[in-house]
């Protein structure tokens, strides 16, 4: 079986943020980056149905500039057995509708069995990449997965989560793509060995004007902060004093 993983490089989410002058987007401050936590569960599930099913192979693939690179490497280190990387120069920013154009466009030519992809990412948190990708793929998706069972039949039975916790059981035919929740399976920390191999396998690089146009529904036209209305307020005093004037301030504004 063949799997594919889409991993995103995400900026710290502690970082400040400021826009870019050229495009009005947000930008982080910060210089760190790393793998959007919901894609590390994607990885890991991906791990998982290779562990239980021998002769599985798993790619990662990333699509953003040369620093995305790291969150693919660090994929390889964790123990997925490829990597690949959509090269998008200059850095900007992509839509979901590009973003998934570009993947769908990779995985078009490698017949993957199943895709995996975190449920939404940790910035833009929109949750339409992986359902995108799946469209454009012409192939069933199931969101929200916190288990994946595969068997030879064709088929995978995997468990989504839906809204107060309920859970369902849904056979999804191969090939498929899923995206995957939080799950009680804690991504796995990388083996040394791995880290090794991460660090001098060769990496498969496409060019995003050599695959396809990354096409997009939407244009962006400007973004600005919310002007302030009204000025906060920091209750002072001991506890007591602070729930008092909190009280009072609900009752004044007919809250309470």
């Amino acid at each position: 079986m063949k799997l594919c993983v889409l991993v995103k490089q995400v900026p710290d989410m502690e970082s400040a943020m400021d826009q870019d002058p050229a495009t009005g987007w947000l930008m982080a401050k910060s210089s760190r980056f790393q793998m959007s936590s919901f894609d590390a569960y994607a990885v890991e599930e991906a791990l998982r149905v290779k562990e239980s099913l021998p002769g599985t192979e798993v790619t990662a693939l990333t699509i953003g500039p040369r620093r995305c690179e790291a969150v693919a490497r660090r994929a390889i280190a964790m123990g997925c057995d490829k990597a690949a990387h959509v090269l998008v120069e200059p850095d900007r920013f992509l839509t979901g509708r590009q973003t998934a154009s570009l993947a769908a466009a990779f995985a078009r030519q490698k017949s993957f069995d199943l895709i995996l992809c975190g449920v939404m990412s940790q910035d833009s948190q929109a949750g339409e990449v992986g359902p995108m990708t799946a469209a454009l793929l012409g192939m069933p998706w199931v969101c929200a997965v916190v288990d994946i069972q595969t068997s030879q039949d064709g088929a995978a039975r995997v468990v989504s989560e839906g809204e107060g916790g309920a859970r369902r059981e849904i056979r999804l035919r191969l090939p498929g793509l899923v995206t995957i929740q939080t799950t009680s399976r804690s991504p796995r920390y990388p083996a040394l060995s791995h880290v090794l191999r991460a660090s001098r396998q060769p990496m498969e690089t496409i060019v995003e004007k050599e695959t396809c146009p990354a096409l997009g529904l939407e244009v962006f036209s400007a973004l600005a902060p919310f002007d302030q209305t009204s000025a906060g307020e920091f209750l002072q005093g001991t506890p007591e004093e602070k729930a008092r004037r909190l009280r009072d301030i609900l009752r004044e504004r007919a809250l309470l």
